[in-house]
C-alpha cells in the first residue's frame, strides 16, 4: 500500500526529478541525492524512486546530453532494484554509443546483452538494434538475427518490428519466393505466441497480391481464421477472403462470409458499442453488391438500412440513406420516391445530395 503524506517521515527526501542544473552542478550531487533517497525508501517506494530518476537520465538521452545521462545511468545501474532494471541501464548506454555514431561498439553492446539469452525487453530489442546496425554492412547477417530476434522473442514488440523489417526488405527486392521459404520457416518456432498470425496474415497477403495465387491465398486466409481464435486479424482474414470471392463473382460465398462479419457488433452499458473494424464495412458492401450486381433492390434497401440502424454516426449513413432514396426511384414508384425525398431531406439536412435533390426538383 502506497505511503501517504501523513505516514511519511518528515525528514526531507531529494528526488532527481526535481532537480535542475543549478542544484545538480556536479556528478558527487547527483550521488548524494541518490543516496539520501534510496536508503530512506521501501522496497516499492525505492523502485518507485529508481523508476521516476531513470527518466530524468531518459530526458538527457533524448536532448543529447550524453555524458550527463551517461553518469546517471552508470549511477543508477549501480542501484538498481533488479536485474531486469540493470539490463534496461545496459541498453540505453548501448544505445548512447550508437547515437554517439560508434556503432562497432554499439553493435558489440547490443550483442553482448542480446546473449546469453534472458526473455525480457532489453535482450529482444538489443537484438532487433543490432540487427539494424548490420543492415548496412552484412545484409545476410542481419537478415538472420531479425529471423533470430522472432524465433528467440515472439512475445515481445521487436518480434513484432523484425518481421516488419523482413517484409519490407524482401518485397523491396521482390524476392518474394525467398520471403515465403523464411514465413514457412518460422511459423513451427513462434506458432504458440500472437506473432504467429501476423506471419500467416504475411503469408496469404503474399500468395494473394505477389504470386496471385487466389487458391492458396484463400487456403492461407481460412488457416489464419482458424488458428487466429478471436484475434483482431481473424475478421482481417475474413474480409480478405470475401475480396477473392468477390473478384471472381462467387457472390454466394462472398455473402457468406460478409453477413458473418457484418454480425461483429456489441453493445454494452458499460463500455458502450465494440464493433468489429470491418463490421460497418461489410454490411453497407453487402448493400452494394445486391444493389449493383444482383439487382435485388429488396434486399439492399434491407441491408442499408440495417447499416444506418447499427452504424448512425458513421460517415457513410447518409449516402446509406440515399442509395435507399436511389432504389425506390429504380423501383418505378414516383409516391414512394417523392416520399423518400422529402424524408432524406428532413433527416440529412446537411448532406451533399441535397444539391441533387433542388437539381431534379427544376
Amino acid at each position: 500500500m502506497p505511503v501517504t503524506e501523513q505516514q511519511r517521515p518528515h525528514r526531507r527526501q531529494t528526488n532527481l526529478s526535481t532537480l535542475t542544473s543549478t542544484h545538480l552542478p556536479t556528478f558527487a550531487a547527483l550521488l548524494l541525492a541518490l543516496t539520501l533517497l534510496l536508503p530512506a525508501c521501501s522496497n516499492t517506494q525505492s523502485t518507485l524512486a529508481w523508476n521516476q530518476n531513470f527518466l530524468v537520465a531518459a530526458r538527457l538521452q533524448d536532448t543529447e546530453q550524453f555524458d550527463q545521462a551517461e553518469q546517471h545511468y552508470k549511477y543508477l545501474r549501480e542501484h538498481a532494484p533488479d536485474q531486469e532494471k540493470q539490463r534496461d541501464v545496459d541498453f540505453e548506454l548501448a544505445k548512447i554509443l550508437l547515437q554517439r555514431g560508434d556503432k562497432q561498439a554499439a553493435l558489440q553492446a547490443f550483442l553482448t546483452l542480446a546473449e546469453p539469452r534472458i526473455q525480457d525487453n532489453a535482450g529482444s530489442k538489443s537484438l532487433y538494434e543490432a540487427a539494424r546496425i548490420l543492415a548496412e554492412s552484412d545484409v545476410p547477417q542481419s537478415l538472420l538475427l531479425y529471423q533470430k530476434t522472432i524465433t528467440d522473442y515472439p512475445e515481445f514488440i521487436a518480434a513484432d518490428f523484425a518481421l516488419s523489417a523482413l517484409r519490407t526488405h524482401y518485397l523491396e527486392h521482390k524476392q518474394y519466393a525467398e520471403f515465403l521459404q523464411v514465413l514457412d520457416q518460422l511459423f513451427p518456432s513462434v506458432s504458440h505466441a500472437n506473432l504467429s498470425n501476423h506471419i500467416l496474415f504475411a503469408r496469404a497477403k503474399l500468395l494473394e497480391e505477389h504470386f496471385n495465387n487466389d487458391n492458396d491465398a484463400l487456403i492461407a486466409y481460412r488457416q489464419l481464421y482458424k488458428h487466429c481464435d478471436g484475434c483482431a486479424l481473424a475478421d482481417e482474414a475474413l474480409w480478405q477472403m470475401a475480396h477473392i470471392y468477390i473478384h471472381h463473382q462467387h457472390w454466394q460465398p462472398a455473402i457468406q462470409i460478409l453477413e458473418q462479419l457484418a454480425k461483429n457488433i456489441e453493445a454494452s452499458w458499460f463500455v458502450g458499442t465494440y464493433n468489429s473494424p470491418r463490421a460497418g464495412d461489410a454490411r453497407y458492401l453487402l448493400a452494394e453488391i445486391n444493389l449493383l450486381f444482383l439487382d435485388d433492390y429488396k434486399t439492399a434497401d434491407k441491408q442499408f438500412s440495417i447499416y444506418i440502424s447499427d452504424f448512425p454516426n458513421s460517415t457513410r449513413t447518409d449516402d446509406a440513406a440515399w442509395n435507399r432514396v436511389e432504389i425506390q426511384r429504380l423501383s418505378g414508384s414516383d409516391a414512394s420516391y417523392q416520399k423518400s425525398l422529402e424524408r432524406f431531406a428532413r433527416d440529412y439536412p446537411e448532406s451533399r445530395y441535397l444539391r441533387t435533390i433542388h437539381a431534379r426538383s427544376h
